[in-house]
């Protein structure tokens, strides 16, 4: 802390020719010193607050881009699991033959659980079989599967595709069944995708 002079009483501050006394430019030229020296203290004190202010900034930035980028690596990890989670599923426990087709081109599947490849990610679920028209003749391989965003199971909504055209990927949203062959007589049976979710010509 800097100390500045005081004039005290008693003590001249001119001669008697009205001239500043010895005693009086002194302490006035040190006081004049020490306010200059205080300013420029304040200057150097409020240059040092600017910096340390602009280098927690910064901080806070670089601190804010790794949170960003370790939230993008998660995310990143995250998605990685699900789709993993999808691409080794397989249905199974079906209720009787999980699919089969007539000579008219119906493909019936029956209920059966789907069971993922995390089950802790994404547990077993039941899935509500159905009867469609796959407007397959004799001869056709007709291959079954269905969209679940949400994994839920439940009632779902099957698909078909017939061979030669490109069978359906499991993976995304899309989860494959099977597939079966459409009889020139009857019925026949068909069979599902095998652990962990690959799909045989005709299972």
């Amino acid at each position: 802390m800097r100390r500045i002079n005081l004039f005290q009483r008693g003590v001249p501050i001119v001669d008697e020719r009205g001239v500043p006394t010895i005693q009086f430019q002194t302490d006035w030229q040190q006081t004049v010193k020490e306010l200059f020296a205080s300013i420029d203290t304040v200057g150097a004190a409020q240059t040092a607050a600017t910096a340390a202010q602009t280098a927690a900034d910064n901080a806070q930035t670089a601190a804010d881009a790794a949170d960003a980028a370790a939230s993008d690596a998660q995310a990143a990890t995250d998605e990685t699991r699900a789709e993993t989670s999808l691409v080794n599923s397989y249905p199974a426990n079906p209720v009787g033959t999980l699919i089969t087709a007539d000579n008219t081109g119906l493909v019936t599947i029956a209920d059966h659980d789907r069971i993922y490849g995390d089950p802790t990610l994404n547990p077993t679920v039941p899935v509500v079989g159905d009867t469609n028209v796959s407007g397959g003749v004799s001869g056709d391989i007709i291959r079954v599967y269905y969209s679940d965003p949400s994994r839920a199971g439940g009632a779902v909504t099957y698909a078909f595709t017939i061979d030669p055209a490109a069978p359906p990927v499991q993976g995304g949203d899309i989860h494959s069944v099977g597939a079966v062959t459409i009889p020139a007589a009857g019925s026949n049976n068909g069979g599902p995708v095998r652990p962990p979710g690959y799909a045989n010509p005709i299972p």
